[in-house]
């Protein structure tokens, strides 16, 4: 429950956010963190988070529009699906063939398919350790002038 008079604000507030983009062509640009920092002057914190902020608005939109351009697609094939489906019962082989590639295709769209298995040599399975870190975890490297990943952490991650 909100205490009376205090204001609950969702996501940064509109100054933040219209840094954004001069960070985001600043880091585009070859730009550390810490010359993003000078060149705006705000603290390293605030250009990390505000580069991190421009590519997660592009991520929202690319995701977006992917989300879009696959309802498109899937419109698309079950158009031909439908069209090829009285050849298909009539037994004409092409027709078959095609109406195959495009329930294929559907399937990958919708993600029906298993997954692919890998394995490594003599067919082990791959183990795989994802770390995430948050901003506030990352670490000055003054000699470079750039931020290094938290201690314990590759520095190509």
């Amino acid at each position: 429950m909100a205490r009376k008079g205090r204001q609950v604000t969702k996501g940064p507030d509109p100054k933040t956010k219209a840094r954004w983009p001069e960070a985001l062509d600043l880091r585009i640009a070859g730009g550390t963190y810490r010359q993003i920092a000078a060149q705006m002057g705000i603290d390293l914190k605030a250009a990390y988070e505000a580069v991190q902020g421009a590519l997660g608005e592009l991520d929202a939109i690319t995701k977006v529009k992917a989300e879009r351009h696959r309802d498109l697609e899937l419109r698309r094939l079950e158009r031909a699906t439908l069209g090829l489906w009285s050849k298909v019962q009539a037994g004409d082989e092409r027709a078959i063939m095609a109406w195959v590639r495009c329930a294929d295709r559907k399937a990958k769209l919708l993600g029906l398919d298993a997954p692919t298995e890998i394995s490594g040599p003599n067919g082990v399975p791959l183990t795989f350790t994802l770390t995430l870190d948050r901003p506030g975890g990352m670490r000055e490297n003054p000699s470079k002038n750039a931020l290094l990943p938290p201690r314990g952490h590759n520095a190509d991650d």
